[in-house]
C-alpha cells in the first residue's frame, strides 16, 4: 500500500501539474511524517489503504468528470466504496474534501450536471452498505474510550516540531508518537504564501488547494473544538490528529504546485532533499516487540487504569463511570451466586455451548461482551439475555434455573445487517447487469458522409 500510494498521488497530481512537479507532490506524500509513523510506528493497515485509496479517488473523480463515460462512472464508485470499507474516520474526512473537489472541477456548469457529478459516490455509498449502515446505526456499542467527549488537538508546536533527537526520531522512548506535518511541508507552505502575497499564481488550482489545506489545518487545533462537538460524526472519532492524513495529502498538492509556479531546479531538488532527507531515522520500526499472547494481555489488562486514559474491554450502550474489566475471568461461564459446575464446554468464535449444573436458581454471567446477534437458548428455549448491568457493563448475564441446563449462544446477523446486505448486493447485481446491456466503454458514433 505504501508504494501504491505514491502511484495513485503521482497519477492524480498529473491531471493538475507536470510530471516532474507530480513527481515532487508524490515524494512529499512518501516521506510525510504521518505516512511513516502510520507504517512503522502505529502499524495501522485502515489508514494505511486510505493513505492509497483517497488520491485514487480523486483521480476517478477527476476523470469522471471530464470523461463521463460507464468506466469511469463505475471506477470511482468502487474506490469511493474501497476508501469507505478502508477506514470509517479517513473516508469521512476525505469525503468532504472529494465533494468540494468535485464542486470546483465543475465550477461554470449548470447545477443539474453539478448534481449528477455526486451519483456515483451515491452508488459507492450503497456498494458499502452492508458494512456502513451498521457501523453507523450499532456504533452505541462500540465504545473505544472512557472519556468519548474529551478531544485532544495539537499544537502549532506539535505540528512544526518533534521532540526527539533533534527533531529527526517521530517516536519517543516510551513509544510517544510526534504529530508533526512535515519540515519540507511547511517550506512549500510558506512558498505558497509568498506567492499568494507577492506572485499571481499561473495554476489556480493552486488557490483552492491553499484555501482547503488551511480550512483543514484548523481542525488540528483547539479553536475548532466547536466543529468536533457539533457534529457527533466527527466526535466520534476521538483522534483529531488524524485529520492530518488530508492534510498531508492537500499539502503535498500544494508542495507540486509551488515547484511548478517557482520553476526553479535548485528549489526542486532542495525540497526533494529536505522531504527525504529529514525522515531518515524513520524509515523503519525501532524495535519488534516479542510475539504477544493472551498470558501477556492477560498480565497488563490490571494495569490498563493506571495509564493515560482507559480503553475498555466491555461493550454497553448505556454509560457507566468504569468500563474497565480489572481481571481475567477465570471460567467463560461463571453464577453470581456461585455452585456452578462446567460438565462439557465448546466454543467457536460464533457459537458458545456449555453442560452446567447449578445448585440454586440465580443470575449466570458468560464472559463474553454483548452485541446485537447474540441469541440466548437455554434447553432450547430461547431467554433474554441481560447486557446493561452497572456492575458488568456490555457483559452477557440472563436468569437460569437450578439443575443440569444446556445453554447455546449464537452469533447471527440482525434484520439491520442483513437488509444492508440485501442493499449492497442488489446494487451490484444491478450495475452488472447495466454494464452488460450498455457495454462498459462508449458506443462510437458513426459518421454519415454525403453521398455515400
Amino acid at each position: 500500500t505504501y508504494m501504491a500510494s505514491g502511484f495513485s498521488m503521482y497519477y492524480w497530481l498529473k491531471n493538475h501539474v507536470s510530471e516532474k512537479s507530480a513527481f515532487l507532490g508524490s515524494i512529499f506524500y512518501l516521506f510525510a511524517p504521518y505516512h511513516l509513523i502510520n507504517m512503522h510506528f502505529r502499524a495501522n493497515i485502515g489508514e494505511m489503504l486510505a493513505f492509497t485509496l483517497l488520491p485514487l479517488t480523486l483521480l476517478m473523480a477527476k476523470k469522471w468528470v471530464k470523461i463521463r463515460t460507464n468506466l469511469y462512472f463505475f471506477l470511482l464508485s468502487i474506490s469511493f466504496t474501497l476508501l469507505i470499507l478502508s477506514h470509517p474516520g479517513i473516508s469521512i474526512l476525505g469525503t468532504g474534501f472529494i465533494f468540494i473537489y468535485i464542486i470546483y472541477l465543475q465550477r461554470g456548469k449548470n447545477i443539474f450536471k453539478i448534481f449528477t457529478s455526486f451519483i456515483p459516490l451515491l452508488i459507492g455509498i450503497l456498494f458499502s452498505a452492508f458494512y456502513s449502515i451498521p457501523a453507523n446505526f450499532e456504533n452505541g456499542y462500540i465504545l473505544a474510550e472512557v472519556k468519548t467527549s474529551n478531544l485532544e488537538f495539537l499544537t502549532l508546536s506539535e505540528l512544526l516540531f518533534s521532540k526527539w533527537r533533534y527533531g529527526l526520531l517521530f517516536q519517543g522512548p516510551y513509544g510517544e508518537l510526534s504529530f508533526l506535518l512535515g519540515y519540507a511541508h511547511w517550506v512549500a507552505i510558506f512558498f505558497a504564501i509568498y506567492i499568494l502575497l507577492f506572485k499571481k499564481a499561473k495554476n489556480r488550482t493552486f488557490y483552492f488547494f491553499t484555501i482547503i489545506l488551511f480550512a483543514y489545518t484548523l481542525l488540528l487545533f483547539e479553536s475548532s473544538k466547536v466543529i468536533w462537538q457539533s457534529f457527533s460524526i466527527l466526535r466520534n472519532m476521538r483522534l483529531t490528529y488524524r485529520v492530518l492524513s488530508i492534510v498531508v495529502l492537500i499539502s503535498s498538492g500544494v508542495a507540486s504546485m509551488v515547484v511548478e509556479e517557482l520553476n526553479n531546479k535548485k528549489v526542486y531538488w532542495i525540497f526533494i532533499l529536505i522531504a527525504i532527507g529529514t525522515t531518515i531515522l524513520n524509515w523503519g520500526n525501532r524495535k519488534n516487540i516479542p510475539t504477544i499472547k493472551d498470558e501477556q494481555l492477560a498480565k497488563q489488562l490490571p494495569y490498563s487504569k493506571e495509564r493515560d486514559g482507559c480503553w475498555a474491554i466491555l461493550t454497553s450502550p448505556e454509560e457507566t463511570e468504569d468500563r474497565c474489566q480489572d481481571e481475567i475471568p477465570m471460567y467463560h461461564i461463571e453464577s453470581l451466586n456461585g455452585g456452578l459446575e462446567i460438565l462439557d464446554e465448546k466454543r467457536t468464535t460464533n457459537k458458545h455451548s456449555y453442560l452446567v449444573d447449578i445448585k440454586s436458581t440465580g443470575v449466570v454471567k458468560e464472559n463474553t461482551s454483548y452485541f446485537p446477534g447474540w441469541r440466548l437458548f437455554v434447553n432450547g428455549n430461547e431467554k433474554e439475555i441481560i447486557f446493561n448491568d452497572q456492575q458488568y457493563p456490555g457483559i452477557i448475564l440472563f436468569n437460569l434455573d437450578s439443575g443440569k441446563n444446556y445453554i447455546e449462544l449464537t452469533f447471527e446477523d440482525t434484520s439491520l445487517r442483513k437488509y444492508s446486505f440485501y442493499i449492497s448486493a442488489l446494487t451490484l447485481f444491478s450495475s452488472g447487469i447495466y454494464l452488460i446491456i450498455s457495454g462498459i466503454f462508449p458506443r462510437k458514433k458513426t459518421i454519415k458522409l454525403n453521398g455515400l
